[in-house]
């Protein structure tokens, strides 16, 4: 620590791992500290600051040396086990300061003399007393697991022997009555029972007839809301997914995938669709939630669906002193190891680590939150498609016969003609111009406001067409847009986001806008699995959407602009989506679409000006082989 950080820590006063003394007091005192730092997150003790506000005296070098020594004797003789701690001295006008630093313990729980437990609480301490409390320390110690502990009331003749014949045969290759050992022996080894012929906790949560008889918050609650909000009143579906370990994962499985849409992504009519999110992530977030749970919470795993999100939330922060980052990287410190050891017989679990990171491989949009003050973990996946955002448009009935409907995608209308830009808007603009990867919370410390005004003016911004957002909400940017709109520059803006393929895939699009991915992978000589994939990718980083049939319909973003800005022949010409302008003539095609002409033309869905005369395509005039225009 620098002197100038010495100077800044005494400003901010005592927290949970800062502590101010003016002196060294008792070894019995000093000892009550070093043992709550140590049973909690480690911490620091300044001395030569004054207790509670920190204000700066100093130690004299006689005082100094004594609180050296009597810091170490209080280590070593006045807490049990013993704790090591790091002592630096530094100066600061003139004045000596001895900061004491405690490393967060292995050893759990930490006692003084008289057999006292302490922890932080805040910036004070507190003494336990509570068993759950001291069990709790000796699980973080990895002293005790609760997985194998038994359950009162229970016995083998609480145990599903069809599952425990499947684990036996799969882990060992034989039943438990094949060995040369009788099968109580067999099943308290396998840690299946206790010493007292109880199942364990992870016995009972794998191979029980019914393991919510004796523990019932093991269970999972999964709630389908309508809309956003946590705390709504409706949905459309609530339950509770009971019964084993296994069995809970296929059945959260089931109800995950039907609650999700499966779009078409350009793929033939007859197929299933693809998930909206990866499976491969569903299944690595709910196994780790059934598995990594913490036991002495008693409480339910929740499974909510949302329209813009998934929530796992898991009863259970990190374990003691594991963080993301390192969970990120594969680094494995099961806090249950029964249960992972029988997950990796039971379920497509492996128990190596590799779960999140073969979450982060399938490049979703994924928030790992942990939360220690609450005792909870959250993943939070967020999804690339809303079924509130998408809707059945109908087609012509004078066009198409009545046991054929086509749908498309609608898009929420913009204001066209939006008020003037307030003070808080025009700052929101600013801001983003030059911060386009800000956050939301940044946006609100930079221009001074509330989050929930800049949430409000972010949503009438974009209303408005003055700011966009590309990309989802890790990788994504925001692009702020002028009155009259820059597509030109939300193309370029979106192309930075592109990998050398991707940006591949959305030139061979801009040329022909009505490609498929077998003809996109054949031109770039890719597999269709692998165009499928970038695809996927484009979609959530521009917004890029597949628009009509899979065997009539074309692609449409702003990443490639509209039908009629791809470079057209006599042969095949695409007509805008939207209104446009066309050799400065003005005629008007219907809402219809002219099919099968020899010439191969198209007229899109929706009014386009062509010709500067007034002209209207109607659908007698698309005979085959004719062409459809009426003077």
């Amino acid at each position: 620590m620098t002197e100038q950080e010495l100077v800044e820590l005494c400003g901010l006063g005592e927290t949970t791992t800062v502590q101010f003394k003016l002196e060294f007091t008792t070894p019995k005192q000093i000892a009550e500290e070093l043992v709550a730092f140590a049973n909690t997150h480690g911490g620091v003790i300044v001395f030569g600051a004054e207790d509670k506000t920190g204000k700066m005296v100093g130690l004299t070098y006689e005082q100094l040396q004594y609180t050296s020594r009597e810091l170490g004797n209080a280590a070593n003789d006045h807490v049990r086990p013993v704790i090591y701690i790091e002592t630096e001295t530094l100066k600061h006008e003139g004045r000596a300061y001895l900061l004491a630093y405690v490393k967060r313990g292995e050893y759990k729980p930490y006692k003084d003399l008289a057999g006292n437990i302490w922890v932080k609480q805040g910036a004070d301490k507190r003494r336990v007393t509570e068993n759950v409390e001291i069990r709790r320390l000796l699980q973080q110690s990895r002293q005790y697991q609760v997985d194998e502990e038994g359950v009162d009331g229970s016995s083998e003749n609480d145990i599903d022997t069809k599952a425990l014949d499947a684990y036996f045969t799969k882990a060992f290759g034989k039943r438990i009555d094949e060995f040369s050992m009788p099968p109580k022996t067999v099943l308290k080894n396998a840690h299946i029972t206790d010493e007292l012929g109880r199942l364990t906790v992870a016995g009972l949560m794998y191979f029980a007839k019914e393991p919510q008889l004796f523990r019932p918050q093991h269970c999972i609650k999964a709630v389908w809301f309508v809309g956003n909000y946590i705390g709504g009143t409706q949905y459309h579906d609530s339950r509770d997914i009971t019964g084993t370990i296994p069995e809970m994962y296929e059945d959260a499985m089931r109800w995950l995938k039907s609650c999700l849409n499966r779009p078409q992504n350009g793929q033939s009519f007859n197929s299933e669709g693809d998930l909206e999110i990866s499976e491969v992530v569903l299944q690595e977030l709910v196994q780790n939630a059934l598995v990594h749970l913490d036991l002495l919470k008693p409480a339910a795993i929740r499974l909510l669906v949302f329209d813009n999100r998934i929530e796992i939330v898991n009863p259970g922060c990190l374990p003691d002193g594991q963080t993301i980052e390192e969970i990120m990287l594969g680094n494995s410190d099961p806090r249950n190891p029964q249960l992972a050891q029988f997950g990796s017989k039971t379920m497509p679990y492996r128990g190596l680590g590799s779960g999140i990171p073969r979450v982060m491989a399938e490049h979703c949009d994924v928030e790992l939150i942990d939360r220690p003050e609450g005792n909870q973990f959250i993943a939070r996946v967020w999804r690339t498609t809303q079924k509130d955002e998408t809707a059945t448009q109908k087609a012509n009935e004078e066009l198409i016969s009545t046991t054929q409907k086509e749908e498309s995608t609608t898009q929420k209308s913009k204001n066209t003609t939006p008020k003037p830009l307030t003070t808080t808007q025009k700052a929101i603009l600013n801001y983003l111009k030059e911060h386009p990867k800000a956050s939301r919370q940044e946006v609100t410390e930079a221009i001074g406001e509330t989050e929930t005004i800049v949430k409000s003016n972010i949503g009438r911004l974009q209303q408005y067409g003055f700011l966009k957002r590309i990309g989802g909400r890790k990788n994504g940017q925001w692009v702020v847009i002028d009155a009259l709109g820059s597509q030109n520059d939300s193309q370029n803006d979106s192309l930075k986001l592109l990998n050398e393929r991707q940006k591949k895939i959305v030139a061979l699009i801009r040329k022909e806008q009505g490609i498929t991915i077998v003809e996109i992978a054949s031109r770039l000589s890719l597999s269709t699995a692998t165009v499928n994939r970038e695809i996927k990718k484009i979609k959530i980083l521009t917004g890029l959407y597949w628009e009509g049939t899979p065997r009539n319909g074309y692609w449409v973003g702003e990443i490639i602009g509209s039908p009629s800005d791809s470079q057209n022949d006599s042969q095949n010409a695409f007509g805008n989506k939207n209104d446009s302008k066309i050799d400065g003539q003005n005629a008007f095609v219907s809402k219809m679409i002219v099919k099968n002409d020899d010439k191969g033309s198209f007229v899109s869905e929706n009014d386009s000006k062509i010709d500067g005369q007034n002209a209207f395509v109607s659908e007698n005039d698309s005979q085959r082989g004719e062409q459809a225009i009426i003077k």
